[in-house]
């Protein structure tokens, strides 16, 4: 993610707090990059997996797939093209819609 522009930042939670409330008063906030703030992101740009190994891949896809069960047509919807199925030969093939028009998980 941080290769492909999106900055990221892993804070212990009491660093956390105090910049959320820096923030705070400066009218600002802290974005956390939920499964479903990446997944947005990630159908924002394109070309953004060239070059991303399997080992990089995998932990993305399970994170865009957290919270999968509990919000299944949302998350499937917004899995519908990102190239984050590993291909046996290499590289990344897009989730497509299914007839029901949801995302295979």
């Amino acid at each position: 993610l941080v290769r492909s522009g999106l900055p990221l930042v892993r804070v212990p939670a009491a660093v956390r707090g105090r910049l959320a409330s820096a923030l705070y008063e400066s009218d600002r906030q802290v974005r956390t990059t939920s499964p479903a703030a990446v997944r947005q992101w990630l159908c924002s740009r394109e070309g953004w997996e060239a070059g991303m190994s399997r080992e990089e891949g995998l932990p993305l896809l399970r994170h865009c797939l957290r919270g999968a069960r509990e919000a299944a047509a949302e998350v499937s919807s917004q899995l519908v093209g990102l190239p984050l199925v590993p291909l046996c030969g290499g590289g990344w093939g897009r989730c497509v819609a299914n007839a029901a028009g949801a995302a295979p998980l």
